[in-house]
């Protein structure tokens, strides 16, 4: 007898979206799933892309909760994969308002540490793991003395991407970023530059219902392209920034492996988390930390390591997995993908 499919609602599918990579990794194993997935605006590319898509409320909307909760219980959803920060941290802070029987991609303690930078600094400073120095404003000048030019700036709250994080060369400069910033109301941290875009690596890590290990998958960032952001000579030497759009070499290397299994341990990981981390002279530096899957989602996909079809079926069908047999020793090169969709068969 032919199998049903296994039935998902994957959100927030537009553009580059978080959403749009379980998407494509999902549907990379058609027929297996059934596939629902939904956005808040009707030029988004992957409610083209699914078996069914809708338009609903943006995240902050009183109204979201319900929408998504109707759509899954029309289609007798077996689990919804949420896609885009927003969505993530308002259906982790309403999980009791979601009427479907799964929410994947929710790690709610972890979740809510990583919405700040300086939360999750002081929490991996606290677990003795190693992490850039990362400073209010109030003591950027205590960082500049211990570490000198350059600095980089970020938001303080958010979880993803690159969206307002600039390197700072001089006292210039920070003046200048410092008063933008703070004219658009714009809550910031400061932190340590370490090493440069040569040693840059974005590592998953899978854990399953119970928290065991699964996998990890260690990706060495090329960033030039999509995955660059920002790229200067400060001092005589060349600095970089990464967007959140990430590109480059899958690669196996067991003291990264190891060290990101190890630190997702302490975290007490239970499902998908990304950490970005620099090396310089073999000692290893997190400076990012998402609880979610991520943007390199559907590179992993592509070569073996389907981290939303892994979880579904581990904490859906109650599935047990160890390690994976993953392609490795390869290039994910990336670039931007387009749909036509005549206006009357819109979703508006």
């Amino acid at each position: 007898m032919k199998k049903k499919p296994m039935k998902t609602l994957i959100t927030g599918v537009g553009g580059r979206s978080i959403g749009a990579g379980i998407l494509f990794s999902l549907r990379s194993l058609s027929p297996k799933y059934e596939i629902i997935a939904t956005d808040a605006d009707p030029f988004s590319f992957g409610i083209y892309k699914a078996a069914e898509g809708y338009v609903v409320p943006k995240a902050d909307s009183p109204d979201y909760c319900k929408v998504l909760s109707g759509i899954a219980n029309k289609h007798h959803i077996q689990a919804i994969l949420p896609g885009t920060i927003p969505e993530i941290e308002t259906i982790s802070d309403n999980i009791d308002k979601i009427e479907a029987p799964l929410v994947m991609n929710l790690n709610t303690e972890l979740i809510k540490i990583s919405k700040d930078k300086l939360d999750v600094f002081n929490h991996l400073k606290f677990l003795d793991i190693n992490t850039p120095e990362t400073v209010l404003p109030s003591r950027v000048n205590e960082l500049i003395n211990s570490k000198g030019f350059p600095l980089i700036i970020k938001p303080r709250i958010g979880t993803g991407g690159s969206r307002n994080v600039t390197l700072i060369a001089n006292k210039e400069e920070l003046d200048f970023i410092r008063e933008e910033y703070e004219t658009e109301s714009i809550s910031y941290v400061f932190q340590e530059v370490v090493g440069n875009g040569e040693n840059e690596y974005t590592v998953g890590i899978l854990n399953d219902i119970e928290g065991n290990l699964i996998d990890s998958i260690v990706i060495h960032r090329k960033l030039m392209g999509l995955s660059l952001k920002e790229q200067r000579m400060i001092n005589g030497k060349i600095y970089s920034i990464s967007t959140g759009y990430s590109q480059g070499y899958i690669i196996k290397n067991e003291i990264i492996s190891e060290y990101c299994e190890y630190v997702a341990n302490l975290l007490g990981n239970i499902g998908p988390l990304n950490l970005q981390l620099r090396v310089i002279n073999d000692k290893i530096y997190i400076f990012e930390l998402h609880p979610r899957f991520s943007g390199t989602t559907p590179i992993r996909a592509s070569v073996g390591f389907n981290e939303p079809d892994i979880l579904f079926r581990n904490f859906v069908l109650g599935e047990k997995f160890g390690r994976l047999n993953y392609q490795s020793n390869v290039a994910a090169i990336r670039a931007f993908e387009h749909i036509i969709v005549p206006i009357d068969e819109m979703k508006m």
